[in-house]
């Protein structure tokens, strides 16, 4: 397991169990996995083909990493030491930010995908942020992205019910990975049962693996974590999605782990 920035919460081993990968019908499919510029025009006709290199990885709604990108990164000084790290997101999205989710921690970028709605529906805030750094043990570069979602308990837009809180998410189309989404079956019903305490409607047994282990992408070996966020209390309930994606070694862009990661 690679090293944990000191301002998340530790994740455990890495044994999982499968995850179920289908989405609520009718949701988006995943936004497209290229740069933009893989389209290209020949003789007034659009080839879709492109060489493997232009393949991107979707990190949030709004932005992309391209494989040239993670190459600059893994040749970056120093950044194989355990304890380097980079922020994964940019500030070239209206929808991003550059701040802080607490006091204690610093600034970083954070993904903001559903702005000015926090007094329409039932959550207070829903803010992301990524981290990209390095495993010693595989000597592979790891995406690590966290979802916070907050509710204040008591409020007349409470989070009162799954259906409330997929048709105020599904909208803003967020995708943990290629094949999963946050209004998932399996991963809703865990974020439900931790905004909203008195609904219990989680299985037991995938309360225990998403805290635990984490469930696992039976595609891409994603790994997510749901549990209760920092500063959660009997107030204010905080809900923490967390993202572990492999990228690869960086080193070529057919790397079976990166192409399963961005593949379309």
């Amino acid at each position: 397991m690679f090293h944990q920035p000191a301002d998340d919460r530790a994740l455990p081993p890495s044994a999982s169990v499968r995850g179920d990968s289908s989405s609520i019908k009718g949701d988006k499919s995943p936004p497209p996995y290229t740069s933009a510029s893989e389209a290209v025009a020949t003789d007034n006709k659009t080839s879709t083909a492109s060489p493997a290199s232009q393949r991107c990885l979707q990190i949030c709604p709004h932005e992309t990493l391209s494989f040239e990108r993670l190459q600059r990164i893994a040749k970056l000084p120093n950044f194989h030491r355990p304890e380097k790290k980079i922020d994964g997101l940019t500030c070239n999205f209206r929808q991003h930010i550059r701040g802080r989710l607490d006091v204690e921690e610093g600034d970083r970028t954070i993904c903001q995908p559903i702005r000015n709605r926090q007094d329409q529906g039932p959550l207070t805030r829903v803010n992301g942020y990524a981290y990209i750094c390095y495993s010693s043990p595989d000597k592979c570069l790891y995406l690590l992205f966290s979802w916070v979602l907050w509710c204040r308990l008591g409020t007349p837009q409470k989070c009162d019910s799954v259906g409330t809180l997929r048709s105020y998410l599904a909208p803003a189309n967020i995708w943990l990975c290629k094949h999963k989404q946050i209004v998932d079956p399996d991963i809703l019903d865990l974020i439900y049962e931790i905004l909203n305490p008195c609904g219990k409607l989680a299985d037991p047994i995938n309360r225990y693996v998403a805290e635990e282990t984490g469930i696992e992408c039976d595609r891409c070996d994603s790994n997510i974590h749901v549990v209760k966020g920092i500063g959660h209390s009997s107030v204010e309930s905080r809900c923490q999605v967390i993202v572990t994606r492999s990228l690869g070694k960086g080193e070529t862009a057919e790397d079976p782990i990166w192409v399963e990661q961005c593949a379309s």
